[in-house]
Formats: structure tokens, sequence, C-alpha cells
């Protein structure tokens, strides 16, 4: 009985202890500013700007309907000597504590990317606030100039980066990925650049910022070596296995009719396979996608097998052409191994990585045979696999 009685009064216990753990700390909505974005610029004479985007909720009718139009954004910022000191600056001037746990992107300006990403890494990597899944991107000239864009499109700048590269229209980089590929032995950082472009509104005739992101940024160590193009960064993405849909065009030569064909590729699949030769090592790259065909202004017979194969053939060529010039860029320009085929060394041939290649694989990367070997299969051609407009005896088959 009095075992009965010390049980009850002890699961009592750790019920009332239970219900009281989450609540100690409690924080009230309306004692946040629920930062949605984060921009970092260096000044020229070296202190840092910090700059934070909140969006404010719609407000609400007496009738409790919420009102039409986009939610309210605010922009608040101060420079410090370091980005604790910026931070504390703007602890200053609001009435609210700053929440950072909702924070989407973190856009790095390029006077700050090319001073290095040490002591940025070192703050967000120390305040738990921050989310490893955060966006990091970089921008050619000041960060906060990103986040005064007014979207017409999305109610805020960070979730139209977030369509782009959701839409696989871009590298992702999130915070996490920046730190593996700073860290890790046989890899360099890449990074989406992202920038202002101007768009012209006809039913006012006014001139509008829109978002974009038109390449991508390299990094030796945690420092900013240069940027690459869209298509660039695509050849990229083909190699690192990150490309899920997008579309593709071939020319077809004038031999074969002339012409483009254009399509979307659905699925991929890449494999790199190191290959050692004595103190040299040889990349073997296989690349397997799927496809279809959304338009042709070519002259060949979809309907015809032979024709097919040879529309395959052009999407492969096209695709290794890609490639190619993303790896004259990385390889021969920058002597940069974003991809991480000095990862795929490591993994394979360990003892030789350490012994032979891990104090100078970039330099070794630069002077590596890299083959592309690329297969693609179309397994669609719409609806209709012969030009509607185009005579029978005019097709090649």
């Amino acid at each position: 009985m009095r075992y009965k009685k010390v049980l009850s009064l002890f699961i009592t216990f750790l019920m009332i202890c239970t219900s009281l753990v989450g609540c100690w700390d409690k924080k009230e909505l309306d004692h946040l500013l629920i930062v949605s974005a984060i921009a970092l610029d260096t000044n020229k004479d070296g202190t840092i700007s910090l700059t934070l985007l909140s969006s404010i909720p719609r407000q609400s009718t007496n009738k409790g309907e919420v009102s039409s139009g986009q939610n309210d954004t605010i922009l608040v910022s101060a420079e410090g000597e370091n980005i604790i000191d910026a931070y504390r600056k703007i602890e200053l001037k609001l009435s609210r504590e700053i929440f950072l746990s909702q924070a989407e992107c973190l856009i790095v300006g390029e006077s700050t990317a090319s001073s290095g990403l040490s002591d940025i890494l070192d703050f967000f990597s120390r305040d738990q606030q921050v989310p490893l899944k955060t966006y990091i991107l970089f921008s050619r000239g000041k960060a906060s100039d990103i986040l005064e864009v007014k979207s017409p499109i999305e109610n805020t700048p960070f979730e139209e980066v977030g369509k782009l590269e959701d839409l696989n229209l871009a590298l992702k980089m999130r915070y996490k990925d920046m730190l593996y590929a700073i860290t890790e032995e046989g890899v360099e950082a890449i990074a989406p650049i992202i920038q202002r472009v101007s768009s012209v509104d006809y039913s006012s005739s006014k001139s509008k910022s829109l978002l974009s992101i038109p390449g991508s940024a390299l990094f030796k160590d945690d420092k900013l070596a240069g940027f690459i193009t869209d298509r660039e960064t695509r050849g990229i993405l083909w190699l690192k296995n990150e490309i899920n849909n997008g579309m593709i065009t071939a020319k077809i030569p004038n031999e074969k009719g002339g012409g483009l064909i254009s399509g979307r590729i659905e699925r991929v699949k890449t494999k790199i396979d190191p290959i050692l030769k004595g103190d040299t090592v040889e990349f073997n790259v296989n690349i397997f996608a799927d496809a279809t065909i959304y338009e042709s202004s070519s002259k060949l017979d979809l309907s015809s097998h032979s024709a097919i194969e040879y529309a395959q053939k052009m999407y492969a060529k096209e695709i290794t052409e890609m490639i190619n010039e993303s790896l004259e860029k990385i390889q021969k320009q920058y002597k940069l191994d974003v991809v991480g085929f000095g990862a795929k060394v490591h993994g394979k041939y360990p003892k030789q990585w350490d012994t032979i290649f891990k104090d100078h694989w970039n330099s070794e990367f630069s002077k590596s045979k890299i083959i592309i070997n690329c297969n693609v299969k179309i397994f669609s051609t719409g609806f209709d696999s012969k030009s509607i407009l185009k005579k029978e005896e005019d097709l090649i088959k």
C-alpha cells in the first residue's frame, strides 16, 4: 500500500515537472522581430554592415479578415567592428528581441566574401538560432541592395530566391553545405550569386527591379576566387549529380536538315570513378539521363527509331560540350576542384591521397584527365512524333 502511494506521488511529481518544462522560456510573438533574411557587407574602412529583413504579417480587418496585398517588410541595419558588434547595435534600436531561427537566406556581399568567410562561419556556428538549412548566396556588389528589392511576384525577396532554387534553375547551397565544402578535404566551395536586374512595367512605363541567379561564385579555402556563368554552373551541376530537371536544346547539323530540338531532362544519374595511374589520377564520368522532346524545328522524323537515336546523340553532345566548358573554367583557369573529384580519390584511394595528392590537390586536379561519357534516352516525343506542318517527303528518318 505504501509502495503504491510513493509511486503515485512520484508520477504526480514527474507530470508537474513535465508541464513546467517547455514553458519557462516561452517567447511571445509580439515581443520578437522574426528575421527572414540577413545581409553582410564589408565597408571600405573594414567595418561590417549587418542588415536584417523582417516580414510583418498583413493586418486583419475589424471582421477578422486578412486585408489584401503583400506583407509589409522592414529593414534594420547597423555597422560595427565585427558581426556581433553590429548585431548588438541593432538590438539597441529595437523594442523587440531579434529572432533568427526563421531566417531563410544569408546574403554575403562581394567585399566580405573576398576578405574571407571564417568570421561569418564562426559567428553563425556559435549562434544556435540560425538553422543549418538556411540558404547562403553571394552578391556582386552590396548584399544589402538585394534585400531592398520589392518583388512584384512574391511577398519578400527571400521567397523569390527560394522559388528559383526549388525550380532547380540554379545551384543550391545551404549553410551546412558551405561548412562542409570549406572544411572537407578534396573539394572547394561553390555557391550561387544573386543580382538585381531591371524589368519594365509596361502598364506604368516604369522600371522595376527583379532578382536573378546568373551564375556561381568559386572559393579557394574560405575566400572568393572568381565567378562562372549560368551555363558553366549547369555543367557543374551535371558533374555533381544535382540536375533533377531542366530544359536542353540541341542543334541539328545542316546535313541533317538543320533546326533545333528542345526537351526536358527528367532523370539523371552521374557517377565519377577515379583511376589511379602511378602518381597521377584520371577520371571516368558516366552520365545517364532520360529526356522528353517538347519542341522540334528540325526535319527529323521523330517516329523513326534512327532519328530518335540521332537526337539522343545530339543531346549527349550538347551536355558533354557544356560540361567541358565548365571544366575548362574551373580546371584550367581557376584550378579549383568545386565538384569534389578529390573527395572521390580520398574515398577510393585513402593511402595515396594522404601521401601523394592531399597537400597539392588543386594543382594535380588542373592536370588530371577527365573523360565524359554521356548517354541520353528519349522516352517521349510528345503527342505527335511528326511535325504537323512539314510534309512527309521532307522528313529525315
